[in-house]
């Protein structure tokens, strides 16, 4: 296409980009990612996951856990731990995953995760990035870890979760601190308190709604819970109970901001298929002997041996013994045709034929021919 003229090559520049300056101050913005990687080697053999939050505005590491997976509960307990520590930073600079992301939902409404959730209610902006390259501090700390942070546990034989965890916090994050980390323009702390009274672990809980039905029940987990008459006030039937199920596995109900405490709902056992005694199947019934469905069949097989009788006097055949006399090759003529009958190939819903074409000729003469597309049919004589 080149040499015909059809096709003109052009080079594609480089995109322009400009270097974002650091935040002024610490708690500006935490640049939050993971990275899975063997870290542990042989000694324990998989992949496990670091989630780290760095400092956009100094580089500091405020927050590094080994977890077994990366997904959306352990990057909650991340965030939490982070937030009990330092406070709310003013944003947060993350990627596109699963559990940051916003996607649409059957509604086609934009949804949002619930980590984007419980910090848009913190006051705390989540960014997501669209390339590693925005929040490169993070990625190449990444780097850095692969190698170092690798051989350090390597010469200290850490083979274990905890152990790799309590060597972040007793050695590997002030190492870093001390040594990776530049001062900022602004000297204050951006972070700021949580608000009184804040349950990170509620905001941060997977919840579910579920309706009150007349009786003020309410069904999870297929079973009744029952809404006392004492913790009742202000719920009417239909109204709506919120769910929640905690990081640590404990669940609560709740109604606007007030927690109820339901009672189990006693529901008698279901009978269980397997323990209902297998009754015997009765064997069916056998015909008498003067049954109309045995006279039928007899009646048949006498019509049948009587046709066969009639066509052996007409063969000239006495007995099953006897066969008809066959002429010397003197006397025998030219072969007669057998009387010619055609096949018909048309459709029937109940029978395949694939690759074979029955042609209209002699029974006698059947001929394959070469193999079309599969065809539904069957055989069914005609003229």
């Amino acid at each position: 296409m080149l040499e015909a003229g059809l096709w003109e090559r052009r080079r594609r520049r480089a995109r322009h980009r400009s270097r974002r300056p650091r935040r002024a101050a610490l708690g500006e913005l935490g640049q939050w990612d993971s990275s899975v990687h063997p870290w542990l080697e042989e000694r324990s053999p998989g992949s496990r996951a670091l989630i780290s939050i760095h400092d956009d505005a100094t580089s500091r590491l405020l927050m590094a856990r080994f977890v077994a997976r990366d997904n959306g509960a352990e990057n909650r307990r991340a965030i939490i731990e982070y937030l009990g520590r330092h406070g709310r930073p003013v944003a947060v600079y993350t990627d596109h995953a699963g559990h940051f992301g916003q996607w649409l939902s059957k509604k086609e409404e934009r949804t949002g995760t619930i980590i984007s959730r419980a910090l848009g209610e913190l006051g705390v902006e989540v960014i997501l990035a669209g390339s590693p390259q925005a929040k490169g501090r993070v990625e190449r700390s990444f780097g850095t870890n692969r190698d170092r942070l690798v051989k350090e546990m390597r010469l200290e034989g850490i083979a274990s979760l905890e152990g790799a965890n309590r060597f972040l916090q007793d050695y590997w994050v002030p190492f870093w601190n001390e040594r990776f980390t530049v001062e900022p323009a602004d000297p204050r702390d951006a972070h700021r308190p949580l608000p009184a009274g804040a349950d990170l672990e509620a905001l941060f809980a997977e919840t579910e709604t579920r309706v009150a039905a007349r009786d003020f029940t309410i069904r999870f987990r297929k079973r009744r819970r029952q809404i006392p008459e004492r913790e009742a006030g202000g719920i009417a039937p239909s109204a709506e109970v919120i769910v929640e199920r905690r990081l640590d596995g404990d669940i609560r109900f709740r109604f606007g901001d007030r927690y109820l405490g339901l009672e189990p709902v006693r529901q008698a056992p279901a009978a269980s298929p397997s323990d209902a005694p297998a009754k015997p199947r009765p064997a069916p019934p056998k015909p008498a002997p003067d049954h109309p469905w045995r006279k039928h069949f007899q009646a048949s097989a006498q019509q049948a041996i009587a046709r066969r009788n009639l066509r052996r006097e007409r063969e000239g055949i006495s007995n099953e013994n006897e066969r008809p006399r066959i002429p010397e090759a003197t006397e025998r003529g030219p072969k007669p045709e057998p009387p010619g009958r055609t096949f018909l190939l048309r459709p029937n819903p109940g029978h395949f034929y694939c690759g074979l074409t029955v042609l209209a000729v002699n029974v006698g003469d059947l001929r394959r021919s070469t193999k079309p597309p599969c065809r539904r049919g069957r055989l069914r004589p005609g003229r």
